[in-house]
């Protein structure tokens, strides 16, 4: 619910370093409307045959990327490449680069998505000592959540720089 404030300390779980990775998938281009679409883009990659073929199984990734001054960005999602597979045909790979994140938990559902974005950068950045800084963002969905239903939770990945 967009406007809601919570009362709650809003923190990462944990703030560290992330390895290199490369995420294969369907790419789009959205904005704060279109945006809405996305879950139909993880419909089409899901129902691709043979869609995890040389994929890492630790499980699947939203990776916001190319944000433009319009408010639009890219969206590609998809699972993580197994290290000396190659991008199979008819998708797009995105490399998301070594770094300090912060990573958030979101125990919720996944109707949260938009809250849970608005309380990274309205709740935490502005008084973390933290910079958000360029580059992907990543959304990561474990094991634990369905794709079926929204529930189960996921993760929420911002790259961050200190700035206190």
């Amino acid at each position: 619910m967009a406007g809601r404030i919570s009362t709650d300390a809003f923190k990462p779980v944990r703030i560290g370093r992330l390895g290199q990775r490369v995420v294969v998938g369907i790419d789009g281009r959205y904005d704060l409307i279109s945006r809405s679409a996305i879950p139909a883009q993880w419909a089409a990659y899901g129902a691709r045959p043979g869609y995890d073929h040389g994929m890492a199984p630790d499980g699947a990734y939203g990776v916001c990327h190319t944000a433009a001054a319009d408010g639009s960005f890219g969206y590609l999602c998809g699972m993580q490449l197994s290290k000396g597979e190659r991008v199979p045909d008819g998708l797009a790979s995105i490399t998301v680069p070594s770094g300090n994140y912060a990573k958030f938990a979101c125990p919720g559902h996944i109707s949260e998505m938009a809250h849970q974005w608005e309380r990274i950068y309205a709740e935490w950045q502005p008084g973390s000592g933290y910079e958000i800084t360029d580059g992907p963002s990543v959304e990561f969905y474990g094991a634990d959540f369905d794709p079926a239903t929204g529930s189960g939770g996921f993760e929420i990945w911002v790259p961050v720089r200190k700035t206190t």
